[in-house]
């Protein structure tokens, strides 16, 4: 018996509901104008997050939302990726700045921290 005929479901798209797909074009929006104009965007951004080119693309093209690491490293690549995810958060109104201050006195480990104590 074929996998197929046992019925396995492949889905057809990455994004199922309407609210997770427009999170996924507002994000795709604002890599696309951050990038606007430099010759490879998804070499770009598979040196930030080390994704594959077919997951990239998807990115770019809206179909899917990176994951929870990528969407992390996109964040602190990408302010226009940040602005898009505290929007969808709630928190337009925190900053960067505000944000690491924060976690810094609460004894969160930033990505800034994290590329000083690599350094060392």
């Amino acid at each position: 018996m074929s996998r197929l005929e046992k019925g396995t479901i492949v889905p057809l798209s990455g994004v199922d509901n309407s609210a997770e797909a427009e999170f996924a074009r507002a994000l795709a929006v604002a890599l696309r104008r951050e990038l606007k104009g430099r010759r490879s965007i998804v070499k770009i951004i598979g040196r930030w997050t080390e994704a594959s080119d077919r997951a990239i693309k998807n990115w770019l093209a809206g179909r899917s939302v990176p994951s929870g690491f990528h969407l992390v490293v996109l964040m602190m690549k990408s302010d226009a990726v940040l602005k898009v995810v505290m929007a969808a958060a709630g928190r337009e109104s925190y900053s960067a700045a505000t944000i690491c201050a924060g976690s810094e006195a609460a004894g969160i480990v930033t990505p800034s921290a994290m590329a000083m104590s690599e350094d060392i």
